[in-house]
Protein backbone atom coordinates (compact mmCIF):
# COMPACT_ATOMS: atom_id res chain seq x y z
CA UNK A 1 0.00 0.00 0.00
CA UNK A 2 1.29 3.43 -0.90
CA UNK A 3 1.26 6.12 1.79
CA UNK A 4 0.44 9.71 0.42
CA UNK A 5 1.37 11.92 3.57
CA UNK A 6 -1.49 14.76 3.63
CA UNK A 7 0.74 17.81 5.30
CA UNK A 8 -2.43 20.26 5.39
CA UNK A 9 -1.11 22.94 7.54
CA UNK A 10 1.17 21.09 9.91
CA UNK A 11 4.06 23.53 7.59
CA UNK A 12 2.45 27.03 8.96
CA UNK A 13 2.74 28.43 5.55
CA UNK A 14 6.76 28.15 6.31
CA UNK A 15 8.85 27.20 3.32
CA UNK A 16 11.65 25.84 5.26
CA UNK A 17 9.61 24.23 7.52
CA UNK A 18 7.63 22.68 4.68
CA UNK A 19 10.64 21.02 3.05
CA UNK A 20 11.40 19.39 6.30
CA UNK A 21 8.42 18.11 6.63
CA UNK A 22 8.98 16.58 3.17
CA UNK A 23 12.69 14.99 4.15
CA UNK A 24 11.34 13.28 7.08
CA UNK A 25 8.76 12.23 4.85
CA UNK A 26 11.39 10.68 2.55
CA UNK A 27 13.47 9.14 5.45
CA UNK A 28 10.36 7.41 6.43
CA UNK A 29 9.95 5.43 3.05
CA UNK A 30 6.14 6.76 2.08
CA UNK A 31 5.12 7.13 -1.94
CA UNK A 32 4.31 10.67 -1.94
CA UNK A 33 3.75 13.90 0.29
CA UNK A 34 0.40 15.76 -0.52
CA UNK A 35 -0.13 20.06 0.02
CA UNK A 36 -3.33 21.79 -0.33
CA UNK A 37 -4.43 24.31 -3.22
CA UNK A 38 -6.62 26.75 -2.50
CA UNK A 39 -7.45 30.52 -3.18
CA UNK A 40 -8.00 33.08 -0.51
CA UNK A 41 -10.00 34.74 -2.45
CA UNK A 42 -12.78 31.68 -2.63
CA UNK A 43 -12.85 31.60 1.58
CA UNK A 44 -15.19 32.62 3.92
CA UNK A 45 -13.18 35.86 5.06
CA UNK A 46 -15.77 35.96 8.17
CA UNK A 47 -14.83 32.23 8.91
CA UNK A 48 -13.22 31.02 12.00
CA UNK A 49 -10.41 29.36 10.52
CA UNK A 50 -9.93 32.32 7.70
CA UNK A 51 -6.89 33.33 9.73
CA UNK A 52 -5.49 30.03 10.00
CA UNK A 53 -5.95 29.65 6.04
CA UNK A 54 -4.38 32.87 5.25
CA UNK A 55 -1.46 32.27 7.18
CA UNK A 56 -1.12 28.71 5.89
CA UNK A 57 -1.48 29.44 2.11
CA UNK A 58 0.85 28.54 -0.45
CA UNK A 59 0.86 30.30 -3.46
CA UNK A 60 1.38 28.09 -6.59
CA UNK A 61 4.99 28.87 -6.66
CA UNK A 62 5.04 27.77 -3.75
CA UNK A 63 4.26 24.40 -4.11
CA UNK A 64 6.00 24.23 -7.72
CA UNK A 65 8.76 24.71 -5.77
CA UNK A 66 8.13 22.02 -3.21
CA UNK A 67 6.99 19.54 -6.09
CA UNK A 68 10.88 20.12 -7.19
CA UNK A 69 11.97 19.35 -4.05
CA UNK A 70 10.00 16.80 -2.84
CA UNK A 71 11.17 15.25 -6.52
CA UNK A 72 14.59 15.44 -5.97
CA UNK A 73 14.62 13.69 -2.40
CA UNK A 74 12.58 10.86 -4.33
CA UNK A 75 8.94 11.19 -3.71
CA UNK A 76 5.81 11.96 -5.38
CA UNK A 77 4.31 15.75 -5.17
CA UNK A 78 0.39 15.54 -4.90
CA UNK A 79 -2.27 18.70 -4.08
CA UNK A 80 -5.55 18.67 -2.97
CA UNK A 81 -7.07 21.45 -4.62
CA UNK A 82 -10.03 23.63 -3.19
CA UNK A 83 -10.58 26.24 -6.05
CA UNK A 84 -11.63 25.40 -9.66
CA UNK A 85 -9.49 28.31 -10.62
CA UNK A 86 -6.22 26.53 -9.61
CA UNK A 87 -7.18 23.21 -11.03
CA UNK A 88 -5.75 24.09 -14.56
CA UNK A 89 -2.46 26.01 -12.84
CA UNK A 90 -1.61 23.35 -11.08
CA UNK A 91 -1.34 20.66 -14.17
CA UNK A 92 1.28 22.53 -15.74
CA UNK A 93 3.57 21.10 -12.84
CA UNK A 94 2.00 17.86 -11.25
CA UNK A 95 0.76 15.03 -13.10
CA UNK A 96 -1.56 13.96 -10.14
CA UNK A 97 -4.70 15.95 -8.66
CA UNK A 98 -6.77 14.93 -5.75
CA UNK A 99 -10.22 15.99 -5.26
CA UNK A 100 -11.39 16.32 -1.58
CA UNK A 101 -15.17 14.63 -0.96
CA UNK A 102 -16.44 18.40 -0.38
CA UNK A 103 -16.79 18.18 -3.99
CA UNK A 104 -17.54 14.50 -4.97
CA UNK A 105 -20.66 15.71 -6.34
CA UNK A 106 -19.96 18.87 -8.38
CA UNK A 107 -19.46 17.57 -11.90
CA UNK A 108 -18.04 20.58 -13.03
CA UNK A 109 -15.41 20.50 -10.97
CA UNK A 110 -14.47 16.83 -11.16
CA UNK A 111 -14.67 16.94 -15.00
CA UNK A 112 -12.04 20.27 -15.05
CA UNK A 113 -9.63 17.63 -13.43
CA UNK A 114 -10.30 14.82 -15.37
CA UNK A 115 -9.45 16.83 -18.24
CA UNK A 116 -6.33 18.38 -17.11
CA UNK A 117 -4.79 15.13 -14.90
CA UNK A 118 -3.74 12.00 -16.14
CA UNK A 119 -4.33 10.52 -12.54
CA UNK A 120 -7.28 11.58 -10.53
CA UNK A 121 -7.74 10.05 -7.38
CA UNK A 122 -10.97 11.34 -5.15
CA UNK A 123 -12.76 10.87 -2.34
CA UNK A 124 -16.20 9.67 -1.85
CA UNK A 125 -17.23 11.20 1.77
CA UNK A 126 -20.13 10.31 3.65
CA UNK A 127 -22.62 9.72 0.31
CA UNK A 128 -24.85 7.27 -0.32
CA UNK A 129 -23.18 3.95 -2.21
CA UNK A 130 -25.88 4.10 -4.34
CA UNK A 131 -24.76 8.32 -5.33
CA UNK A 132 -21.01 7.19 -4.82
CA UNK A 133 -21.31 4.43 -7.70
CA UNK A 134 -23.69 6.35 -9.79
CA UNK A 135 -21.16 9.04 -9.82
CA UNK A 136 -18.14 6.80 -10.53
CA UNK A 137 -19.58 4.73 -13.27
CA UNK A 138 -20.22 8.39 -14.87
CA UNK A 139 -16.47 9.83 -14.09
CA UNK A 140 -14.60 7.02 -15.52
CA UNK A 141 -16.57 6.86 -19.13
CA UNK A 142 -13.65 9.85 -19.12
CA UNK A 143 -11.45 8.86 -16.89
CA UNK A 144 -8.72 6.35 -17.09
CA UNK A 145 -7.11 6.38 -13.93
CA UNK A 146 -9.71 7.61 -11.61
CA UNK A 147 -8.69 6.19 -8.32
CA UNK A 148 -11.95 6.36 -5.58
CA UNK A 149 -11.01 6.81 -1.97
CA UNK A 150 -13.04 5.56 1.15
CA UNK A 151 -13.26 8.30 2.81
CA UNK A 152 -15.52 9.45 5.56
CA UNK A 153 -15.76 13.13 6.36
CA UNK A 154 -15.43 13.34 9.76
CA UNK A 155 -12.56 14.68 11.80
CA UNK A 156 -11.64 12.46 13.14
CA UNK A 157 -12.86 9.84 12.10
CA UNK A 158 -13.66 7.14 14.79
CA UNK A 159 -15.47 4.38 13.63
CA UNK A 160 -15.04 4.76 9.39
CA UNK A 161 -17.40 2.02 8.04
CA UNK A 162 -14.76 0.12 6.04
CA UNK A 163 -17.47 -2.31 4.07
CA UNK A 164 -17.64 0.81 2.29
CA UNK A 165 -14.40 0.18 0.93
CA UNK A 166 -15.92 -3.22 -0.99
CA UNK A 167 -19.25 -2.11 -2.19
CA UNK A 168 -17.93 1.05 -4.06
CA UNK A 169 -14.19 -0.73 -4.90
CA UNK A 170 -11.81 1.56 -3.11
CA UNK A 171 -8.55 1.42 -4.79
CA UNK A 172 -7.64 4.06 -1.26
CA UNK A 173 -8.48 4.78 1.68
CA UNK A 174 -8.31 8.59 3.29
CA UNK A 175 -8.34 8.37 7.01
CA UNK A 176 -8.36 11.08 9.36
CA UNK A 177 -7.31 9.17 12.77
CA UNK A 178 -4.90 7.46 13.92
CA UNK A 179 -5.72 3.89 15.03
CA UNK A 180 -3.08 1.59 13.41
CA UNK A 181 -5.87 -1.49 14.01
CA UNK A 182 -8.11 0.14 10.82
CA UNK A 183 -5.27 0.99 8.53
CA UNK A 184 -3.98 -2.54 8.78
CA UNK A 185 -7.68 -3.54 8.15
CA UNK A 186 -7.98 -1.11 4.84
CA UNK A 187 -4.89 -2.83 3.76
CA UNK A 188 -6.09 -6.11 4.04
CA UNK A 189 -9.02 -5.44 2.21
CA UNK A 190 -6.70 -4.53 -0.68
CA UNK A 191 -6.26 -0.69 -0.81
CA UNK A 192 -3.64 0.57 -2.94
CA UNK A 193 -3.04 4.11 -1.19
CA UNK A 194 -3.51 4.96 2.20
CA UNK A 195 -3.83 9.41 2.72
CA UNK A 196 -2.88 9.71 6.09
CA UNK A 197 -2.49 13.26 7.99
CA UNK A 198 1.24 13.61 9.27
CA UNK A 199 0.33 15.33 12.10
CA UNK A 200 -1.41 12.26 13.02
CA UNK A 201 1.40 9.96 13.04
CA UNK A 202 4.36 12.03 13.39
CA UNK A 203 5.70 9.94 16.24
CA UNK A 204 3.97 6.76 14.76
CA UNK A 205 4.33 6.16 11.43
CA UNK A 206 7.59 3.94 11.64
CA UNK A 207 5.92 1.12 13.95
CA UNK A 208 2.94 1.43 11.21
CA UNK A 209 4.89 1.31 8.32
CA UNK A 210 6.87 -1.90 9.73
CA UNK A 211 3.13 -3.43 10.61
CA UNK A 212 2.09 -2.75 7.16
CA UNK A 213 5.31 -4.67 5.51
CA UNK A 214 4.22 -7.85 7.76
CA UNK A 215 0.56 -7.01 7.22
CA UNK A 216 0.27 -8.76 3.72
CA UNK A 217 1.82 -12.46 4.61
CA UNK A 218 -0.03 -12.45 7.88
CA UNK A 219 -3.39 -12.60 5.40
CA UNK A 220 -2.23 -14.49 2.28
CA UNK A 221 0.06 -17.24 1.91
CA UNK A 222 0.96 -15.61 -1.43
CA UNK A 223 0.65 -12.60 -3.81
CA UNK A 224 -2.34 -13.71 -4.37
CA UNK A 225 -4.76 -14.52 -1.87
CA UNK A 226 -6.84 -18.51 -2.69
CA UNK A 227 -10.94 -18.64 -2.53
CA UNK A 228 -10.38 -20.02 1.04
CA UNK A 229 -8.14 -17.27 2.29
CA UNK A 230 -10.87 -14.83 0.70
CA UNK A 231 -13.81 -16.70 2.58
CA UNK A 232 -11.73 -17.29 5.66
CA UNK A 233 -10.96 -13.07 5.03
CA UNK A 234 -14.48 -12.20 4.57
CA UNK A 235 -16.20 -14.11 7.82
CA UNK A 236 -13.58 -12.34 9.88
CA UNK A 237 -14.12 -8.85 8.31
CA UNK A 238 -17.92 -8.63 8.98
CA UNK A 239 -17.60 -7.72 11.94
CA UNK A 240 -15.29 -5.00 13.26
CA UNK A 241 -14.20 -6.91 16.64
CA UNK A 242 -13.81 -10.20 15.16
CA UNK A 243 -11.26 -8.99 12.59
CA UNK A 244 -9.06 -7.19 15.50
CA UNK A 245 -9.11 -9.96 17.59
CA UNK A 246 -8.21 -11.91 14.97
CA UNK A 247 -5.17 -9.49 13.87
CA UNK A 248 -4.22 -9.58 16.89
CA UNK A 249 -3.88 -13.32 17.27
CA UNK A 250 -1.69 -13.30 14.32
CA UNK A 251 0.55 -10.60 15.16
CA UNK A 252 0.81 -12.26 18.36
CA UNK A 253 2.10 -15.79 16.88
CA UNK A 254 4.08 -14.02 14.19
Amino acid sequence: MKVILEMAKTHEGDMTQAKQLIKEAAGLGVYAVKFQAYDLEDLNKKHGNYDRYKNCHLTLEQLNELKKFANFVGLEFWCSVFSRSLIKPLSMFTDTIKIPSTFFVYDDFVHDCIHYYDNVHISTGMHYTRVINNRLEEYRKNCINLVPYHCVSEYPTIFPCLNRIKDIGARGFSYHGSNELTVLMAQAMGCEYLEIHYSDWETGLVDLMKRMRKMKPLFYSSGTPSAEENTNFEFYRSEYLDLEKHVKSRMSNK
